[in-house]
């Protein structure tokens, strides 16, 4: 088995992988020794040069190993992969598109969610003051975000002093933003039959012009209060179980905001690894417990034995 990723880190802890193929670093296998440069993976428009880079690393390692299979850390590459026949733990292309477009995602599991107050608009029709009269506010502060992005990409905080360059082709959601909100995430993983539902994160998000996603905090998701952790657990819950009747397998996470009033309001799912599963895998290695990347797999092809571990872990 072989991983195709971002960075190091993420695998540090795994011993289910022969070698890593990985977007960052200087392994023989890297985007930066390969072509000389590096690419930045939240750019939705580089990701077809990014799947042209794993079938070719692909290529290479079959040449010497015909039965090699191959681990996504993202599953939205497999759009532009012509071969997609050595690679483990997929979904429908489709769903996972639909699951990165934010107004898609919300409209899949409208059901099992709450969402904040939204106004769908067009560049050309977004400023300061038109956001306070559709949102009845004098001197309000907004987050406008693109449909599709990773890592806090297209997410532009907009107020009185502050109106983000945006993209004329693109409809952005608006939204109030919430002062001293908490924004969460929480890593399921999903078979046929059972779902797993790991420690949640608080998330460390770099608030200038955009809002970037800068880190997880484990230690001080542990520190909220236990009725409000039982309420996200069940939400997640919620939310994965809808997931499985779309058909969805595997690992993914989702993002919350929790407000004042503990309330907690939907933002996106992620269907693929996070950042924050390296720390996840440590703790899972730990406790004498397989990787997260083994738990994946057996997600697909082992209903049993990822059933016992729900059991452990839940």
């Amino acid at each position: 088995m072989y991983y195709l990723g971002l960075n190091k880190s993420t695998v540090q802890y795994s011993d289910c992988f022969e070698k890593w193929i990985l977007l960052n670093g200087d392994d023989e296998f890297s985007y930066k020794s390969i072509y000389g440069t590096t690419i930045d993976y939240n750019q939705l428009e580089n990701f077809e040069a990014i799947s042209r880079y794993y079938s070719h690393c692909i290529d290479e390692i079959k040449k010497n190993d015909k039965n090699a299979k191959f681990m996504l850390y993202n599953q939205a590459a497999i759009e532009f992969m012509d071969d997609t026949s050595s690679l483990v733990c997929l979904n429908d292309i489709n769903l996972i598109k639909k699951l990165n477009n934010k107004p898609e995602c919300k409209r899949l599991l409208k059901d099992e969610i709450n969402v904040l107050d939204h106004k769908y608009l067009k560049a050309d029709e977004i400023s300061f003051e038109k956001l306070n009269r559709l949102f009845k506010r004098k001197n309000g502060k907004y987050v406008v975000q693109q449909p599709v992005g990773f890592g806090g990409e297209g997410t532009y905080l907009l107020d009185k002093k502050t109106m983000p360059k945006l993209d004329k082709n693109i409809t952005y959601a608006a939204t109030e933003y919430i002062e001293n909100s908490l924004p969460i995430n929480n890593t399921f993983m999903i078979s046929g039959s059972d779902i797993m539902i790991f420690d949640g994160s608080l998330q460390v998000i770099k608030a200038d012009d955009e809002l970037i996603y800068d880190g997880y905090d484990y230690d001080g998701y542990k520190k909220l209060s236990k009725a409000l952790q039982k309420k996200i657990y069940y939400q997640t819950q919620k939310i994965a179980q809808k997931l499985r009747t779309l058909g969805y397998r595997g690992i993914g996470g989702v993002d919350y905001i929790i407000d004042g009033n503990q309330n907690i309001f939907f933002m996106e799912i992620n269907p693929r690894f996070q950042a924050s599963s390296c720390e996840l895998d440590k703790n899972l290695r730990k406790q004498n417990l397989p990787s997260i990347f083994t738990l994946n797999y057996l997600s697909f092809y082992n209903e049993a034995k990822f059933k016992e571990y729900c059991n452990k872990i839940n």
